[in-house]
């Protein structure tokens, strides 16, 4: 028994230490494809500390399918015979600069001890793959390594987890371009000055009265300003403008009518919409107007006459006919002229509507 204990106490200590394993990543990409190999692969490096052992993992993103190969000694992924022998620093750098992804801080490492090195994939019988490695130095110096990688066991939910990483790679990728944009966009805000006014009515509008414009959405007194009554927009720099005013009411005979400097200009009657709608008729003015310093822009809602309501006077307003809160009113700047002492030209009116008078119809006007 004690000749028995005495021996295996002598092989345990001549026993070699247990190899540690490479747990530390070091390197991992999502995307790297090879010259000899037509699939798209991710690919892992890790070490134990920066150092050997390594452990390089591969992963095909069609099939899905796995390698690795564990490397404690560089020098035996050398050819046969080979007599050189590189630093382990050298040779783990220049894996670490595969096709896709060749950083400047590793071929700037790199470049320090070789003038030209490539990395290549091949596939091997018995589904194995073979990385090889090849750099060139000084004066025809060539340095080969082979890295055989064998199949791994891959289990369904291996091949789920890996559709997951690919599609939360996928999102990520997204959400980062959504990210970009969003700054170029805040950007682009924050150097174009704003060349819009956008306003909206916090309150339902009577037939034959001004809409009042009392809640301000984006605003730019320099080219138009409000009076007081929320109802006149009054421009500060000449130009062309696009002026559009949407909204609903509720009747059909609802009719929008924009004047400038107290000239109708444009004309929108409503359109009937889903029968469902609580808000069942919209109406959309659009208009584009030459306007000058000082010029008055107003928008009134009007009502046609008769309106056919039995409770509403033949020659009066319509006692049912609003138009609701929100209506909202944008002025873009199609171009804006120097600044310079002429007005331009009034807009001239448009013909009247045969079956819209509205010319004809007092407006309240109240200041």
């Amino acid at each position: 028994m004690a000749a028995a204990r005495r021996a295996a106490a002598a092989a345990l200590a001549v026993a070699p230490p247990p190899t540690p394993k490479a747990t530390d990543l070091v390197l991992a990409l999502s995307r790297t494809t090879f010259a000899s190999h037509t699939d798209l692969f991710r690919a892992e490096i890790f070490t134990v500390g920066g150092e050997l052992p390594i452990r390089i993992w591969m992963e095909s993103r069609r099939s899905k399918g796995q390698w690795e190969c564990t490397v404690t000694n560089f020098d035996d992924h050398r050819p046969a015979g080979a007599a050189y022998s590189l630093p382990p620093t050298t040779i783990l750098t220049a894996l670490m600069v595969p096709p896709i992804s060749r950083s400047s801080f590793h071929l700037c490492m790199l470049r320090r001890v070789c003038e030209h090195y490539d990395i290549d994939l091949h596939p091997l019988p018995q589904r194995g793959l073979s990385l090889a490695l090849s750099m060139e130095a000084f004066v025809g110096m060539r340095a080969d390594y082979t890295f055989q990688l064998a199949p791994c066991a891959v289990e369904a939910l291996d091949v789920v987890h890996a559709k997951v990483r690919d599609l939360e790679e996928e999102v990520a990728e997204l959400r980062a371009e959504n990210r970009r944009l969003r700054s170029a966009k805040r950007q682009k805000a924050a150097r174009t000055p704003l060349d819009r006014l956008e306003v909206s009515s916090g309150h339902d509008t009577d037939a034959f009265d001004h809409i009042a414009w009392t809640v301000p959405t984006l605003s730019q007194p320099s080219l138009v300003s409000i009076n007081s009554d929320h109802d006149v927009l009054t421009i500060r720099r000449e130009g062309l403008f696009h002026l559009h005013v949407s909204g609903s009411c509720t009747t059909s005979s609802g009719l929008l009518v924009l004047y400038h400097n107290d000239n109708k200009v444009a004309v929108a009657a409503a359109i009937k919409q889903d029968d469902g709608a609580s808000t069942k008729y919209q109406l959309q003015l659009s208009v584009m107007l030459q306007l000058a310093v000082d010029a008055t822009v107003e928008v009134c809602y009007l009502s046609k006459t008769p309106c056919g309501h039995s409770q509403c006077p033949p020659a009066g307003s319509c006692a049912r006919s609003k138009l609701n809160k929100r209506a909202t009113l944008v002025v873009h700047v199609i171009n804006l002229l120097p600044p310079s002492g002429q007005a331009a030209p009034e807009s001239p009116p448009v013909e009247d509507d045969d079956d819209t008078d509205v010319d004809i119809v007092d407006v309240k006007r109240e200041r």
